[in-house]
């Protein structure tokens, strides 16, 4: 039985299509997106930490760390979207595209 599913997972390994890896020149949409998510998840962590558990801006009581955690998530997203750091151009170069 597990030999069987072995080979089944073998031969679907095998059949799969190869990964495909472009030539340098220009990003593609998927690598500035990637780029763009990463930053904000590591603006999202940045943030996360730089913010106090307990502030006077989100209050206190039950289900305060969910809203926080959203308007850290929402600050990271935006803030990457228009720029962030400036990691997304330095991934984009690092990977062979241009930016």
């Amino acid at each position: 039985m597990i030999d069987a599913a072995r080979g089944e997972l073998v031969r679907g390994l095998m059949a799969s299509p190869a990964v495909v890896v472009e030539a340098p020149g220009e990003p593609t949409a998927a690598m500035a997106k990637a780029a763009e998510r990463f930053e904000s998840l590591l603006l999202s962590q940045v943030l996360s930490a730089a913010m106090p558990e307990e502030s006077s801006l989100m209050g206190s009581g039950p289900g305060t760390h969910i809203y926080k955690g959203w308007l850290e998530t929402y600050l990271a997203d935006h803030l990457a979207a228009a720029g962030g750091l400036g990691l997304q151009d330095a991934i984009l170069r690092q990977f062979g595209g241009s930016s």
